[in-house]
């Protein structure tokens, strides 16, 4: 037996489907830990501003390929810093601590999009609680 996937499918915009307890879950530890991503560099003199993350958003991309959650933090920080999107975006990006292993990679996309893709080790958590 054999299956055919639809031209349709094979560019579905849709990601799999997260239950919505840990879909809240991944998206209250994505935005603390690009807080504290952002608390770091700060620290370490890489970010001037002091200012609070008004309008950080952390959301499933529409289109699958751009990895399983978004941020637009280094967009809303870029008028704070006085500083490009992407440039923002690399410190961000350097200064996340990802102590859990659940993020598999870490990409800047576009005007400075910060895209994750979540590791074996997440999926295999929620299925664990699934299955409980």
């Amino acid at each position: 037996m054999s299956f055919r996937v639809s031209s349709a499918a094979r560019n579905s915009h849709e990601t799999l489907p997260c239950p919505k307890k840990k879909k809240g879950l991944m998206r209250r530890i994505l935005t603390e830990t690009v807080r504290a991503a952002v608390a770091q560099a700060r620290v370490k003199g890489e970010l001037s501003s002091q200012e609070e993350l008004a309008g950080l958003a952390v959301e499933v991309p529409r289109i699958a390929s751009h990895g399983d959650w978004s941020t637009n933090a280094a967009m809303i920080m870029a008028g704070m810093e006085k500083k490009q999107p992407r440039e923002l975006a690399e410190i961000i990006k350097k200064n996340i601590a990802d102590d859990n292993g659940y993020l598999d990679q870490i990409e800047i996309a576009g005007p400075g999009f910060i895209n994750f893709t979540l590791s074996p080790k997440w999926w295999y958590h929620v299925l664990r609680e699934i299955q409980r």
